[in-house]
């Protein structure tokens, strides 16, 4: 029995290298700033925003403005002591069609810098603009599913002055952290929607952002592995499922029905699906499926 299980740890091990292991974990967030000349930005109640945003105009917007809610599993929820924000309505957000010049190259460049598969390309759903004020914040949570297929969020931070207000992402283990904005450039700010992140409280001035919800169109290509990683991955396969295991207290053995491998990222019921995985996730499972399909 000992040995079987030997043998056996010794199979997954070698797996989970050829695999890549923890080290093949792909970027989970990705920032970075461009030019606001194509953002001409109209508020329904309050009119088109002069950039960077005036902190006169910060306080018309809390006019037409709610305090933010959010979820917690079936709930949702308004408790200042958690978040504190802003939030206005899509509805009343208006952007030009210039917008589309900025947002076309920055929904290609966060699929490329989250390790997105080709043949696949993101499209941004707008779900809302936040307002930060002076003192306010968003403690450490993780994103609903805003969106059937949700894959990633999308914060964009307009043109305005404030400090503090750090966004910071975090995902097994690793973090991000992206200080402040910028009075003349917008901040880009995208990660996977499972990622926990935050905003530390905002210390001076105001911090405006257009939030997305990113879903990912397409069908995934991924390049043919080398024949040295398809063998070595088919004959690992065959010891696995040809190697017997205990099943019970009385040292019966049997060969496994199942290969059970885990995910480094979390997915809603809704957004499982081999078109949809993030990442090395992504890769991992397209070389799984090649090989498993070429050995019956």
């Amino acid at each position: 029995m000992l040995r079987a299980m030997q043998d056996e740890s010794v199979i997954h091990e070698e797996l989970h290298d050829l695999l890549g292991g923890s080290a093949a974990r792909g970027p989970f967030a990705a920032h970075w700033r461009a030019p606001a000349g194509d953002l001409a930005l109209e508020i329904r109640g309050v009119g088109p925003l002069r950039l960077p945003v005036p902190a006169a105009t910060v306080r018309t917007l809390r006019s037409v403005a709610r305090p933010a809610r959010f979820g917690r599993g079936e709930e949702t929820l308004l408790d200042r002591s958690v978040r504190d924000t802003w939030v206005i309505a899509k509805s009343r957000v208006k952007l030009g069609r210039r917008w589309r010049k900025t947002m076309a190259p920055a929904l290609e460049r966060a699929h490329r810098e989250l390790g997105l598969p080709a043949g696949t390309r993101l499209k941004a759903h707008l779900h809302d603009m936040l307002v930060y004020e002076r003192g306010q914040f968003f403690l450490p949570h993780r994103d609903a599913e805003k969106v059937s297929g949700m894959v990633a969020t999308m914060v964009v931070l307009v043109p305005s002055h404030f400090e503090g207000g750090a966004s910071v992402i975090r995902h097994e283990g690793e973090e991000v952290t992206i200080d402040g904005g910028s009075k003349r450039e917008l901040t880009f700010i995208a990660f996977y929607a499972d990622c926990e992140h935050e905003v530390r409280p905002i210390e001076r001035g105001n911090r405006v952002a257009l939030t997305y919800a990113l879903t990912l169109e397409g069908a995934p290509e991924h390049a043919a592995p080398d024949g040295g990683t398809t063998d070595a991955l088919r004959e690992l396969l065959k010891d696995h499922f040809e190697t017997p295991v205990p099943i019970d207290w009385r040292g019966r053995e049997a060969c496994p029905d199942r290969l059970v491998v885990l995910l480094d990222h979390e997915y809603t019921p809704q957004s499982l699906s081999w078109r949809r995985l993030k990442g090395a996730d992504a890769k991992r499972a397209a070389l799984l499926r090649d090989v498993s399909a070429a050995s019956g």
